[in-house]
């Protein structure tokens, strides 16, 4: 199967996967769209919250075996279609790279929890559990204050830089002798 990504109106990514499902049963069938989401805490007014939002605001990965033109207008043709990229005459899948990583996001089910994280003495965050494990190389910077870590991932030779949420737990004190 490849991957393609859709862009639709930003914040009614679900909206559109729900018209497409009822509006074009036939190639729906034979297609699945992500729409990743992941969960934050956000601090407000001194307390910590839990919100869910998209992990790609306005873009969807469409998985199918080809993009042909029968399907390629289905998706046009449902209201929220913005474009497909890198672009809509020159459609074409994600490298295998990106697969990758966007595959160890969606493995973690749409919506991604929290990350189980441990800061060592060196300063390297070790992650133990969580959408993030495996992805160490990819991070960017970590803000320990609001419990997020960025990773890069490239979509089509453009950079995106993505927060997820983590839990930082305490290293192992070992017992005094």
């Amino acid at each position: 199967m490849e991957v393609y990504v859709c862009q639709v109106k930003t914040g009614e990514e679900q909206k559109f996967i729900q018209l497409y499902s009822a509006l074009q049963s036939a190639f729906a069938l034979d297609m699945v769209i992500h729409s990743p989401r992941r969960e934050l805490t956000i601090r407000r007014a001194g307390k910590l919250l839990k919100e869910t939002k998209p992990l790609f605001p306005g873009y969807l990965f469409i998985e199918a075996e080809d993009m042909e033109p029968a399907r390629f207008r289905s998706l046009r043709s449902t209201p929220g279609f913005f474009r497909m990229l890198p672009e809509n005459s020159r459609i074409r899948p994600l490298d295998a790279d990106t697969r990758y990583i966007l595959g160890q996001l969606v493995h973690h089910g749409e919506v991604l929890g929290l990350s189980q994280v441990q800061f060592q003495e060196d300063g390297k965050i070790r992650v133990l559990s969580g959408p993030l494990e495996g992805l160490e190389g990819h991070l960017v910077k970590v803000n320990r204050r609001k419990r997020r870590a960025r990773i890069r991932l490239d979509l089509y030779e453009t950079a995106h830089l993505v927060d997820l949420g983590f839990e930082e737990l305490e290293p192992l004190q070992e017992p005094q002798k």
